[in-house]
């Protein structure tokens, strides 16, 4: 029987500084924009401190700030992804730092922008705003590109447990899928938008995050998604960060269930996955209907009762009928020894 062994033989290999040592042979230059990243968000927490402007109704520092815990946190996630790399680790190289360098160029241009005291999104107001804004796009398509060879390399490489390699693939194409919901931010039109282009008029921002509403209006504390109109951004957010949370799921489940066979522990990882892009999608399906985060209506509750219900009873048919089986088997073995 296949057992959890990939990562609990070098139990080490996760203690920070050995993690950062591996980090570092895997790609040195992905490693220096992750402390670039670290050392980001000290200067926007200064920022926060001594700049009293704001925009879109919340500080000018939080914007960067956000970017630069998310971009630390991406790169970091993938170098560590990396460190399990043992076939042509060239490649691993080359979409380590390639990520490392797109990544910082995004925020990079956010970054710049707030110190502005400028959007960085959907801004076309002037010639260089609208160039900085299309060069984030460009930024961002070739990350997709680079995942979506990522995806493929990973697939390649050979792995003691191939539950766990699952779990990082699969992390990576919820990521890429999350990474596609920030079209219906390019694509629609706020109403004052609309307004303007009906009127024959040229945009000076073209895009949004909010639904039915202009950007900046009543939000959560720090990510400011909307509490009164629908909001793409949780469906971003969520989608981006199934790249840390399902590798997460793959340890939880061989560090829980190591004693499940290779294949229903796969099975497991699966599961998990699929109904987090269920949830992913419905957080999306949500904020296109015009409803906020912290809004409900009977459709969007039936889709999550039923994601619960029909995940939750496979999840627990996956883990506890291996078990029963794996119980009956040893008093088996234990009648017929004695």
């Amino acid at each position: 029987m296949q057992t959890a062994v990939d990562w609990v033989e070098n139990q080490e290999k996760w203690y920070v500084r050995t993690l950062f040592e591996n980090l570092w042979k895997t790609s040195p230059l992905i490693t220096g924009v992750i402390l670039a990243h670290v050392l980001l968000i000290g200067v926007c927490l200064v920022g926060l401190g001594v700049d009293d402007r704001t925009l879109l109704g919340e500080p000018t520092w939080i914007k960067p700030l956000k970017f630069a815990i998310s971009g630390a946190v991406y790169c970091g996630t993938i170098g560590w992804m990396m460190t399990f790399a043992t076939k042509a680790k060239w490649i691993a190289k080359c979409i380590a730092g390639g990520n490392g360098i797109l990544m910082a160029g995004e925020v990079g241009i956010v970054t710049l922008q707030a110190s502005r005291g400028l959007r960085s999104h959907y801004n076309l107001s002037t010639p260089l705003d609208a160039a900085l804004w299309q060069t984030m796009g460009m930024l961002i398509m070739l990350m997709w590109m680079l995942n979506l060879l990522f995806i493929f390399y990973l697939m390649f490489q050979p792995m003691k447990d191939f539950a766990f390699k699952s779990a990082l693939i699969w992390g990576v194409i919820i990521g890429f899928c999350g990474g596609l919901t920030g079209f219906a931010m390019t694509e629609q039109h706020t109403p004052a938008q609309a307004e303007i282009l009906e009127q024959g008029g040229s945009l000076d921002y073209s895009g949004g995050h909010t639904i039915g509403a202009e950007d900046g209006g009543p939000g959560l504390p720090f990510v400011g998604w909307s509490t009164t109109h629908g909001d793409v951004r949780p469906a971003h957010f969520f989608g981006l960060h199934g790249l840390q949370l399902i590798p997460l799921l793959g340890l939880f489940i061989n560090s829980r269930w190591g004693h499940l066979s290779g294949r229903r522990r796969t099975v497991l990882v699966f599961t998990g996955s699929m109904a987090y892009l269920s949830f992913v999608y419905v957080l999306l399906q949500q904020a296109l209907n015009g409803l906020p985060i912290i809004g409900f209506d009977l459709r969007t509750m039936l889709s999550l009762i039923t994601i619960t219900v029909t995940y939750g009873a496979l999840w627990g048919w996956l883990t506890k009928w291996q078990v029963g089986a794996k119980l009956k088997f040893s008093s088996l073995n234990s009648s017929q020894r004695s």
